[in-house]
């Protein structure tokens, strides 16, 4: 099937800075709850290896659209700055993309075969995020011993 030819995707990044959680406006329009689980799950991802995706937030409004929860974990941990990704979108094209993004992603499906050969690899040391792996695992259909740290 032949592609057809389409307009050129749109970069709406605008620029990154580490900012102080405590600026940052949660979205009142987000549906989003975080589990005590998915928090400490969280908490612990960072803790062992770091802060890997920027809070995005919407240029000029420091309105979140993405990273609630890292930026409250941040204020709760007393973290003086938190790495933030401006983007230029209007009100209309922020609010679907805090519809869209989260759902976008949970749409994907585990692949059993590839996420065992993953877990197989993957060690930690913080109990929330064994326990949260070993529920996926489970919920996967596949076993896997990730309760040992490996070194």
């Amino acid at each position: 099937m032949p592609r057809t030819k389409t307009s050129a995707w749109k970069n709406r990044t605008v620029g990154y800075a580490d900012i102080d959680p405590a600026q940052l406006l949660a979205n009142p329009l987000n549906f989003r709850r975080h589990p005590k689980p998915q928090q400490d799950a969280l908490s612990g991802v960072i803790a062992e290896i770091g802060y890997l995706d920027p809070v995005l937030v919407q240029a000029g409004t420091d309105m979140v659209i993405d990273g609630h929860l890292r930026v409250e974990l941040a204020m709760r941990q007393g973290q003086t700055t938190i790495p933030v990704q401006y983007v230029d979108l209007t009100d209309d094209e922020t609010n679907l993309a805090l519809a869209t993004i989260d759902p976008l992603s949970a749409m994907a499906f585990h692949d059993a075969d590839q996420l065992k050969a993953l877990l197989d690899e993957v060690s930690t040391s913080d109990a929330a995020v064994m326990q949260m792996l070993s529920d996926l695992a489970e919920s996967a259909g596949i076993t896997t011993d990730i309760s040992d740290a490996k070194t």
